[in-house]
């Protein structure tokens, strides 16, 4: 029998154009992004927002690198991956392109402890020529394709105990799991759990 769980929801901003990606900065406060309103926005006490980061690109994914001194941002105007400095606000561009191919929308962003960092590229309306998946950035900067994987790979995780990653795909109505091993690759992808509707 499931748990009813009694919560109380009430709106702390307004005027956004479309939210998404929150992290907690270093410093203790909410950032996300105003994906269509290209900046980062920081989350204020008494409600609100203030602008944290804008620079013209239009970002959602966001998380916190391991060293918890730059957020990682996904790009997906420029379809690329960021590192922005926490304290600074200077970034620049993990990665553009893996293999001479650029990437097709930059969406979303996982990390594990040891530096590895996993970004989700999907399209919609693809053609047939556009290749979507997961691509893993590994701690000395190079980059591969971890996961061909069709259907929109949205959002994903890195399991608690770091052995899986978990992958929304927003095409197919659910969660995969894949077996993680120590290089960043993926292997034994399968079906964690089924949805009725979507998967962010």
């Amino acid at each position: 029998m499931r748990e009813s769980v009694r919560a109380e929801i009430r709106q702390v901003a307004d005027g956004l154009v479309f939210p998404e990606g929150p992290v907690w900065h270093p410093d203790g406060y909410l950032l996300f992004s105003d994906v269509h309103g290209a900046t980062i926005e920081r989350l204020k006490p008494d409600g609100g927002t203030a602008t944290w980061w804008s620079v013209g690109k239009k970002t959602n994914g966001l998380i916190l690198s391991p060293d918890r001194r730059k957020i990682i941002a996904c790009c997906y105007s420029e379809r690329e991956l960021l590192e922005i400095d926490a304290e600074t606000r200077e970034y620049r561009v993990i990665t553009r392109e893996c293999d001479g191919r650029p990437y097709v929308n930059v969406n979303d962003v996982a990390a594990d402890s040891n530096g590895f960092i996993y970004f989700s590229d999907p399209k919609w309306n693809p053609a047939p020529d556009d290749v979507q998946g997961v691509y893993c950035v590994r701690p000395d900067g190079t980059v591969f394709l971890a996961a061909h994987l069709d259907q929109q790979p949205n959002g994903l995780v890195v399991s608690p105990d770091e052995r899986y990653l978990y992958v929304a795909r927003s095409g197919a109505d659910h969660i995969v799991r894949f077996q993680r091993r120590s290089d960043g690759t993926l292997t034994d992808m399968v079906i964690f759990v089924e949805l009725e509707r979507g998967a962010e």
